[in-house]
């Protein structure tokens, strides 16, 4: 505690000449009961549970009000026009718990302090809209749209023997969940999909069946959260899978230094646990912990008023209580990177050319 205190004080004290210029905002759904239950699972009856499977349930819609409203007092606070549709972008999954979970963030970030009349508040504002593409055609924050190169490298890394051995060491793990399941359980995405059954099961205080108690959750959670390091493994699969959307997000920055508004400009991404975890895997920033529901990653651009330089800084917040997020040690840069440094480090995503490189012969 007492070291936290003292990076934070430096931190805030180095930080007393910088000022924010943008932030892209990244996160994962709120509480929802988004499975596809097992085929052994007592609780795989839909009637079973209050709410629809892949329905953002209340709790979900709380987390996302309180996490909007904390991202309106940090960026808009000092806004005259809280929400100003030139000043925010905003994109979504194409599936409804990911385009819900922006719209009450949305509103718990642009409704203004200023009035009680929450009704008059927010039509007061202009809406923010909230770009979606489908799933299968959208490489940029679903990251599903079809890439032969980055299948065909997903396929080489599984086949490595790093990847092999460390599988290997589950062996027992998976043919235990095999037989009680009734699945085939064989790699680490099963893994995950089960621990992540049982976990909203258990969150929602659920009876699990007498066999888990050998495994859940204790065996099941490092294997669980490595399959989110999995997909952009390597820097080539990294550059296809993470590549367009860290483009998209250092190109606003650019924008960002040379318009100088301000007012924050803000790019706020609705995504899922997947989405966390590529990222921070192809920026060398995962710490091998499942992403909560509404986990968030922010990358800020900020601009130093004493040397006039630009610097990246990112943050990260890996639980659903609202606290602070913490500062990441970005590799061979530290946690305040000059922008000209940030773009050299991860030259390898930010030039990616998708339709080229996806087909290259």
């Amino acid at each position: 505690m007492h070291f936290l205190y003292c990076l934070l004080f430096y931190v805030s004290s180095t930080l007393a000449q910088v000022s924010i210029k943008y932030s892209a905002v990244l996160f994962s759904s709120g509480f929802n009961i988004s499975i596809n239950p097992y085929p052994t699972d007592p609780l795989r009856y839909e009637a079973v549970w209050p709410y629809k499977y892949s329905e953002l349930i209340d709790i979900g819609k709380e987390q996302h009000y309180a996490l909007g409203k904390w991202f309106g007092e940090r960026y808009l606070k000092a806004s005259l026009n809280r929400c100003d549709p030139q000043m925010i972008f905003a994109r979504s999954i194409d599936e409804d718990i990911f385009v819900k979970s922006a719209q009450i963030h949305l509103a718990g970030m642009c409704l203004p302090n200023i009035s009680n009349n929450l009704t008059n508040a927010y039509l007061s504002q202009q809406p923010i809209s909230i770009t979606t593409t489908p799933v299968n055609e959208d490489e940029i924050l679903a990251m599903k749209r079809e890439c032969p190169d980055y299948i065909k490298l997903r396929q080489e890394y599984f086949n490595t023997k790093l990847y092999k051995d460390g599988l290997d060491c589950y062996k027992g793990l998976l043919a235990y969940l095999s037989e009680h399941t009734n699945m085939t359980v064989e790699n680490y995405d099963d893994i995950n999909e089960i621990y992540n059954i049982l976990l909203v099961e258990n969150l929602y205080n659920l009876t699990l069946p007498t066999w888990t108690q050998a495994v859940f959750p204790h065996k099941l959670e490092d294997p669980a959260c490595h399959s989110y390091a999995l997909s952009s493994a390597t820097p080539s699969m990294a550059r296809l899978l993470v590549g367009p959307l860290i483009k998209e997000i250092v190109n606003d920055m650019s924008y960002t230094m040379l318009v100088m508004s301000n007012d924050v400009v803000l790019s706020i991404y609705s995504g899922d646990d997947n989405t966390i975890g590529n990222v921070l895997t192809a920026l060398d920033l995962f710490d091998g912990k499942c992403p909560s529901t509404t986990a968030t990653i922010l990358m800020e651009l900020l601009y130093d008023n004493s040397s006039k330089d630009f610097y990246v800084r990112i943050l990260y917040r890996n639980t659903s209580d609202m606290v602070e997020p913490y500062a990441i040690d970005i590799p061979n840069c530290g946690t305040l990177c000059k922008f000209k440094n940030f773009t050299q480090l991860y030259g390898h995503l930010i030039s990616v050319d998708w339709e080229a490189d996806c087909y290259e012969v």
